[in-house]
């Protein structure tokens, strides 16, 4: 009989010490090496709930979904194990069985899997939701020193215009993700705009543009051909809509980079017949590159052309084509504060010459800082500056004008 005893205590020893050596090697993630010694254990003793469960973590890490389903489930209905529900509602969610793995997770309320419970459960809404919204709203106030570009070269001594500018904008973003197609998705994008001076009216403007259109995602590239349609007023009695078709196209390249490819065809159409002569079409390709230094700070490569032709004859201003280039950089720091900093420069290219001068060409640079800060998760506080200077051949379409802005915005 004591002979028996010692025996019991020693194999128990040595099962508690095998038991010990296995969870330190899923702890340190050698799932196989762990499954091994979990395995011998629980033929051992099918009865112990903490080596079946064991078990069955290991082979859902190994990928042998199924046999930790075959565990975990008789667990789960005998004892309601909280560890064996996370691991079973993983293998429900690996099984896109969305429905089971969000009823066991709603009933894991154990503080140490808080975290992991939400993470799937947000997983699984964002899954199962055909419909996706997001919002950007924003305020801002802007002080334009030159708000008409008068010219500052051919003749200093004509004064420039200043004025305020409040600043709205709201931008919509509507997902419709079909529950069988992991491919394809249908976005809508509706952008608002409006710009109303404080002391004069002249350059007031308000812009509603939306696209839409689907989105196909094919071996790591995003493709969205979408349609456009956007109507702008001008105070300045001018009022136009225009229509048109694109086509983006993303890549990312590797953790440091990513690439996107915009490419538009639009048609400028005026109402007042008095503007008739502004209709054009408007051809034009962006590139732009992405490089992540870290996860919070990045380097933005842009560069841009147009290529906009007049449908009626007799304007000299319509016709042109435009370059753009730029480089941006952003740094967060440790106080929440972020700094953007953006260089830029445009040429424009008249294609028609009127009769008493040359073709004019301009050459146009912009400097930009801003600095923004996150006020807790109610809202972001972006203060700008932008300096803008136009050379042109042309001496009369010379200008400058400095630009500062206070901008609150919030993304829902």
């Amino acid at each position: 009989m004591r002979y028996t005893i010692i025996l019991l205590i020693l194999c128990s020893s040595l099962f508690s010490s095998a038991y010990k050596d296995a969870i330190k090697l899923y702890n340190n993630s050698k799932y196989i090496q762990a499954y091994a010694k979990f395995y011998i254990l629980h033929k051992r003793n099918k009865k112990n709930n903490d080596v079946s469960i064991y078990l069955a973590k290991t082979m859902y890490d190994i990928g042998e979904f199924k046999k930790a389903k075959k565990i975990l489930l008789p667990i789960y209905k005998r004892s309601h194990n909280c560890e064996a529900g996370l691991f079973l509602a993983k293998v429900y969610f690996y099984e896109k069985n969305y429905t089971k793995a969000k009823k066991i997770l709603l009933k894991i309320t154990e503080k140490q899997h808080r975290k992991e419970v939400k993470r799937y459960l947000k997983m699984i809404n964002s899954r199962t939701n055909l419909h996706h919204f997001s919002l950007y709203a924003s305020i801002g106030i802007t002080n334009d020193d030159n708000i008409h570009d008068d010219t500052y070269i051919s003749d200093s001594t004509i004064p420039t215009q200043k004025d305020d500018f409040i600043d709205k904008i709201l931008y919509i973003v509507h997902q419709y993700k079909p529950q069988n197609s992991s491919l394809v998705t249908w976005s809508d994008k509706l952008f608002l705009f409006d710009k109303s001076g404080i002391r004069y009216d002249s350059e007031n403007f308000s812009l509603i543009s939306l696209s839409s259109g689907p989105h196909f995602s094919i071996k790591n590239f995003h493709i969205q051909p979408h349609i456009i349609l956007k109507n702008s007023y001008y105070k300045s009695h001018h009022y136009m809509y225009d229509y048109g078709i694109g086509l983006d196209i993303y890549k990312n390249i590797n953790n440091s980079f990513d690439s996107s490819v915009y490419l538009s065809y639009e048609k400028y159409k005026y109402i007042q017949s008095i503007d008739k002569t502004r209709d054009a079409n408007n051809l034009s390709l962006s590139l732009v590159t992405n490089q992540y230094l870290n996860d919070t700070d990045w380097i933005k490569y842009l560069f841009a052309y147009s290529d906009i032709s007049k449908e009626k004859p007799g304007r000299v201003d319509i016709s042109r084509y435009q370059y753009s280039g730029s480089i941006g950089y952003s740094k967060k720091f440790l106080n929440g504060i972020t700094l953007n900093l953006n260089l830029q420069y445009k040429e424009i290219a008249y294609k028609d010459a009127d009769i008493n001068l040359r073709l004019r060409n301009d050459r146009e640079t912009t400097s930009s800082i801003t600095v923004s800060k996150k006020i807790k998760n109610y809202f972001t506080v972006l203060l700008g500056y932008n300096h803008i200077k136009n050379r042109s051949n042309i001496d009369w379409n010379d200008y400058k004008k400095d630009t500062i802005n206070l901008t609150i915005y919030k993304i829902f």
